[in-house]
C-alpha cells in the first residue's frame, strides 16, 4: 500500500511538470519507478516506438514485482527457520522430558509451520498449539 502511494505522488508530480499524459511519459515514469539500472531505463529512453518502449518498461516492473516477491518470501522463510529454531531449544531446554507421542505432534506442526504463509491465521494457531505443547 506504501508503495501505491509513493507511485502515486511520483505520477502527480510528474503530470504537474510535464504537463498533459501520454503513453511515451507513462513508460518513461514506468522505468524510473521500477528502480532499474541506468542502462535498462536508457534502453527505455532510447525506443521510438511507443509500444514497444511500453513493453520494456513492464518487463522492468514485472522484473521489480519479482524481486519483491523473492525477498518477501526469503524474509518469511528466514522467519520460520528461525522460529522453529527456537521452538527445538526450547524443547530440549525442557526440564520435563516429553514422550515421544507429544514430540512426533510437535514435529508434525513444525512442518505444517513452515508450510503455512506467515500471516496467515492458521500459522498464528499453529504457532499457539506448539507453545502451548511445549510449554513457556
Amino acid at each position: 500500500m506504501m508503495t501505491r502511494t509513493l507511485w502515486t505522488g511520483r505520477v502527480e508530480s510528474y503530470n504537474l511538470r510535464f504537463g498533459k499524459f501520454n503513453y511515451s511519459r507513462l513508460a518513461d515514469i514506468a522505468a524510473a519507478i521500477s528502480h532499474s539500472d541506468k542502462l535498462q531505463c536508457q534502453q527505455v529512453l532510447e525506443k521510438l516506438h511507443v509500444y514497444k518502449r511500453l513493453r520494456l518498461s513492464l518487463g522492468l516492473l514485472k522484473n521489480q514485482m519479482e524481486m519483491h516477491k523473492i525477498q518477501k518470501l526469503e524474509l518469511e522463510t528466514y522467519d520460520k527457520t528461525a522460529l522453529i529454531e527456537k521452538f527445538r531449544v526450547r524443547i530440549y531446554a525442557n526440564e520435563v522430558e516429553l514422550p515421544h507421542y507429544v514430540l512426533q505432534v510437535i514435529e508434525e506442526e513444525m512442518k505444517k509451520l513452515q508450510l503455512l504463509e506467515g500471516s496467515s491465521w492458521g500459522f498464528n494457531v499453529t504457532q499457539r498449539y506448539l507453545d502451548d505443547l511445549i510449554g513457556y
